[in-house]
């Protein structure tokens, strides 16, 4: 009788253990989960603010050129107005464009051409910063592309690193491959068009 009581006493002491070990397990299989989500969670918020600067990086792409576009149409049309010739005679209502300028567009000697050579000289100046503020943006756009390069192979070792040590399936490996070479795929288009602009 005293061996069965015993055996009752284990059969119910393991009865009881049976849920601890079950709670132990099941809390320790959402701690893994919720480690997983948080890494997850994690690398969408990083795919999320990517994704945010490609598109600040064309806005400002976008108005950069724009003003570039503004300014050269605006030299264009100060040359444009110190090349036409002079107003037909019955249009002596209007104003003429070329009004304080004092341009002779019938020149009879050098003398008549330097306010034209001022301007022109002035155009070229505007010319030379402009190309030369260009060459600028140019060295710091390259140098932005370097540092997103180094930063797409850092991300894939990563992703390999994680495929490795078994805390990223290989299903997840594929899309997380997929989509950061993607995203990598993006800036090189966006990095060969500024160079094509260039």
């Amino acid at each position: 009788p005293t061996s069965r009581r015993e055996a009752n006493a284990e059969s119910m002491a393991c009865r009881a253990l049976t849920p601890l070990v079950l709670l132990l397990v099941a809390s320790a299989a959402g701690a893994v989960s919720l480690a997983g989500h948080s890494a997850l969670a994690s690398g969408l918020e990083a795919r999320a603010a990517e994704w945010r600067a490609a598109s600040q990086a064309e806005a400002d792409e976008r108005r950069f050129w724009a003003s570039e576009w503004s300014d050269l149409e605006t030299d264009l049309e100060r040359l444009h107005d110190v090349a036409e010739p002079a107003p037909a005679a019955h249009k002596k209502h209007e104003k003429s464009p070329l009004a304080g300028l004092k341009l002779n567009l019938e020149p009879k000697n050098p003398a008549d051409l330097i306010p034209a050579l001022t301007m022109l000289k002035g155009l070229y100046e505007d010319g030379k910063s402009r190309i030369g503020h260009l060459n600028v943006r140019e060295k710091d756009l390259k140098v932005k592309f370097e540092l997103k390069t180094a930063e797409h192979g850092r991300r894939i070792q990563a992703i390999d690193a994680r495929f490795k040590n078994h805390t990223l399936s290989a299903e997840f490996k594929t899309n997380e491959t997929r989509d950061e070479t993607r995203l990598f795929s993006y800036w090189e288009r966006v990095r060969e068009r500024q160079h094509k602009q260039y």
